[in-house]
């Protein structure tokens, strides 16, 4: 029986079998720690749309895990999570503390099952917190294409990279200052890292004997000056943006080969405060008026504000334009990230204000808004997985008011995955829009 107020739900139940009856929910935590909390399909009350999970079928549920209907990830990291990122083949997940831990969680698809659960159970070589730790807080996190290899950025100055294939973990390059950003350039086949050193480094990877063993060697091949300190950096095909702290030209773009790095143009921010996040996209996937030079970048500020901009001239002039975004009658919160949709080209921002809208910014509207995380957090970090099915959010203290215990305290630091849907992450009104 559903619960009051859910009844009405009640005639649009699609229940979802693969001919062995309904498919289950299982949140399944590393091996030997807690229980294994299971959900059958049949007793849950859907939303009404069906969708698929690396290719199985499943449809939206309501869920009484905790807070809200999104599922918690088990086993949450203790300290507050800065980033998360999706491996680009499966459905890997790291998180990034500034304890220094790092944590991997990997979905699983399996008989109709969706597993979710860390990865020490599992065949072959996967780190945890348990096994991995940095000196400084871990700010950002790539993967590399092949999906074996995770790039941290962190505060002592140091890039590390986790080689999965070769069990392998060590430092592979180090900057003067905190490490920001790490962005796999995947044309130019190198490694971008931004610094608050106001310097980009580019790191070519190479087999080589690391450590009396065969691991992967990085080579700086190029070191770019930026005027300011690097806050985010993005990659889209051969061009990369980056946000760098001041009041001048902090939005910084340039044309990454193999060759050569070379600055496009330095232009100023469209926000009126600190720029906090940067995300670039390719172009439109329905064409129209936007050409294939339609790619261009989002950036996200700390008045509650997003801008729109095209790396082309032509389309700058024009097409550029700005929107507010997580506020309520009396404040102001902070854009804390920015991910685009993989085949939507929709994209989701996450705010210190505890939500996440996902928007469209070809009909320049909003797609769809959700509540506010019931916990006194906020979200940190939102990210859609290499499918666009599962969009993972980070629920933590983002230090937005500073070193405050008592803040610190109620974040209730975790990592939540919600699923998503067509009307979720580009609905059919906004498609025909555009």
């Amino acid at each position: 029986m559903p619960a009051k107020g859910m009844r009405k739900r009640v005639s649009n139940l699609k229940a979802v079998s693969d001919g062995d009856g309904p498919r289950d929910l299982v949140l399944k935590p590393a091996k030997g720690a807690g229980r294994v909390v299971k959900w059958n399909a049949s007793q849950m009350v859907p939303k009404g749309r069906a969708a698929k999970v690396g290719g199985v079928p499943v449809v939206r549920k309501e869920i009484e895990n905790g807070p809200g209907d999104d599922p918690y990830l088990p086993e949450p990291p203790t300290s507050a999570i800065q980033v998360i990122a999706w491996a680009p083949k499966d459905y890997r997940l790291a998180a990034g503390c500034w304890d220094g831990s790092i944590t991997i969680w990997e979905v699983k698809v399996e008989k109709g099952d969706r597993l979710i659960h860390r990865s020490p159970d599992q065949p072959g070589p996967m780190f945890t917190s348990d096994n991995f730790q940095c000196p400084g807080a871990v700010l950002d996190l790539a993967w590399h294409p092949d999906g074996m290899s995770l790039y941290a950025a962190c505060t002592d100055g140091t890039v590390y990279g986790i080689f999965f294939d070769v069990g392998d973990v060590h430092p592979i390059g180090k900057h003067t200052a905190s490490v920001k950003t790490v962005t796999w350039c995947s044309l130019a086949n190198c490694l971008m890292s931004g610094s608050w050193d106001r310097t980009l480094h580019f790191w070519r990877r190479t087999d080589a004997m690391v450590g009396g063993h065969r691991g992967m060697a990085h080579t700086l091949i190029h070191k770019i000056k930026t005027p300011e300190r690097v806050y985010g950096a993005d990659v889209c095909g051969d061009m990369a943006v980056v946000i760098v702290a001041g009041n001048g030209s902090n939005v910084l773009l340039y044309r990454v080969t193999a060759a050569e790095v070379t600055l496009i143009r330095a232009q100023p921010q469209p926000l009126l405060f600190q720029a906090r996040c940067v995300a670039a996209f390719g172009p439109s996937p329905n064409g129209g008026k936007r050409s294939e030079q339609s790619a261009g970048y989002v950036v996200g500020g700390i008045e509650g504000r997003c801008a729109v901009g095209y790396f082309d001239p032509a389309l700058s002039a024009g097409e550029n334009f700005a929107f507010k975004c997580h506020r309520d009658s009396e404040h102001a919160f902070a854009v804390n990230s920015i991910s685009f949709h993989p085949q939507h080209n929709t994209f989701a921002t996450s705010g210190s204000d505890g939500t996440f809208v996902f928007w469209d910014k070809d009909t320049k509207s909003r797609v769809k808004a959700f509540s506010r995380i019931p916990a006194r957090s906020s979200i940190t970090c939102g990210r859609f997985s290499a499918d666009g099915a599962m969009f993972a959010y980070a629920q933590s203290y983002d230090w937005a008011k500073g070193s405050n215990p008592e803040l610190e305290e109620s974040a209730s630091d975790c990592v939540r995955i919600h699923w998503t849907f067509l009307g979720d992450a580009g609905s059919d009104e906004c498609l025909k829009k555009r």
